[in-house]
């Protein structure tokens, strides 16, 4: 069973890869970078708010890291697009 569980995994973190590695996945990609690693997570005097925020960065890099990709890159993309 759980070499079935590894394999799942793996073909879920593969369809993940290729799901944001072509141009229209990088482009959301960067959109959640944007809204939710960039933009400060701390609201002052709200740590509730606060810890909602940092819960969606978490989750975006997540999101980065299983479907193995660059994250570096992405941001720097990110920032370059920003700043022209």
């Amino acid at each position: 069973m759980e070499a079935t569980d590894t394999k799942a995994v793996k073909r879920l973190a593969d369809a993940y890869h290729i799901a944001f590695s072509g141009p229209q996945g990088r482009e959301v990609l960067r959109d959640l970078i944007e809204k939710y690693v960039i933009s400060p997570a701390h609201v002052p005097g709200d740590s509730h708010t606060t810890e909602y925020n940092l819960g969606k960065r978490d989750a975006v890099l997540e999101l980065v890291e299983f479907a193995s990709l660059d994250f570096g890159k992405i941001l720097m993309e990110e920032l370059d697009a920003t700043a022209g």
